[in-house]
């Protein structure tokens, strides 16, 4: 948007966090993992598995080359696993072998296709889906090898959106072993092992969900309070300076409001109204601000000013 006056905060449902960070003052930007409804939990049972079904999604957020081509090779050559690619659209280079479907993710039901699997990989949606299936996940995207998704990992592994290796760059390379080792570690888990390790990341991702709602809630509340405040406490309530913007004087008698985040000049300013603005440089009332101005026989006009100023963001209530 090209006033920031009128955001308050951004909620950034993003795996990324990049184009927030770049589009708004990182002080306005609340990351926020968007988790869907969770299915109900049933008992969860590691399944008789003769030949293993993998499921594999690669969303392709960031890169313009298809990042499942430079794995099509090595699946290729796990003629002891029946695998479903899912892939955005009807077009895929007839370059796989028999035991690989190719699937349009857009005519499927995808949480159908995770029921039906054994095991899970890819990144983002697919692996958060996943877990909610109580399925093993194997952490496979545009950056990178995330590996395993474990109780241990968890937090740091939805921090990234389970988008791949943390910090990984965009199409690294990873080797076939790796992703190999993984699906033979899954494979070997013991009943034991299967149960606890995918109950409990359906707990943390239920868990993740809950905290989500309550901070979003919170920070509504927060803000819609801090408004009512300004309403109902107008006489009382200490004003500030926003930290969106600054002044600065561009001739003798004229100034410029300037928005810090963008560097672009938000207004142009008179003295008169300059000097009211830095009466609020440290926080302080109405009243104060107007005793100590040159305007106290024109309160009315003074205090419509300073409304005008709250409304446009220009000052912000003061919270110790």
């Amino acid at each position: 948007p090209e006033d920031l006056r009128l955001i308050s905060t951004v909620f950034l449902i993003d795996s990324t966090g990049k184009n927030a960070n770049f589009l708004f003052p990182i002080s306005l930007v609340n990351p926020l993992q968007l988790i869907e409804e969770l299915p109900e939990m049933t008992e969860v049972e590691k399944p008789i598995i003769k030949k293993p079904k993998l499921l594999v999604y690669i969303e392709e957020k960031e890169s313009r080359y298809p990042y499942i081509l430079q794995l099509i090779q090595v699946f290729n050559l796990w003629v002891k696993m029946q695998i479903t690619i899912m892939i955005n659209g009807d077009e895929f280079p007839r370059i796989y072998s028999s035991h690989i479907t190719i699937k349009n993710i857009e005519k499927t039901k995808l949480a159908d296709e995770i029921a039906n699997s054994d095991i899970v990989l890819g990144n983002g949606n697919i692996i958060q889906k996943a877990i909610g299936l109580c399925k093993p996940c194997i952490i496979v995207g545009e950056r990178g090898f995330g590996g395993i998704v474990t109780p241990d990992n968890f937090k740091s592994r939805i921090k990234n959106g389970f988008s791949g290796r943390l910090g990984g760059e965009l199409n690294e390379y990873i080797p076939e072993r790796v992703i190999w080792d993984s699906v033979l570690d899954i494979l070997d888990w013991n009943e034991k092992q299967y149960k606890e390790l995918l109950t409990a990341n359906y707990n943390l991702l239920q868990n993740q969900k809950t905290e989500n709602e309550l901070f979003f809630e919170q920070i509504i509340q927060k803000v819609s309070e801090k408004h009512r405040n300004i309403e109902k406490n107008s006489t009382i309530a200490k004003f500030t300076i926003s930290g969106i913007f600054g002044i600065a004087q561009a001739t003798k008698e004229k100034y410029v409001l300037v928005n810090k985040s963008t560097r672009q000049i938000h207004a142009n300013l008179e003295k008169e109204e300059t000097d009211i603005i830095g009466l609020f440089k440290e926080p302080c009332t109405v009243g104060d601000a107007l005793e100590r101005s040159e305007y106290s026989s024109e309160p009315e006009e003074f205090k419509a000013f300073v409304s005008e100023l709250v409304n446009e963001k220009i000052l912000d209530i003061y919270e110790d």
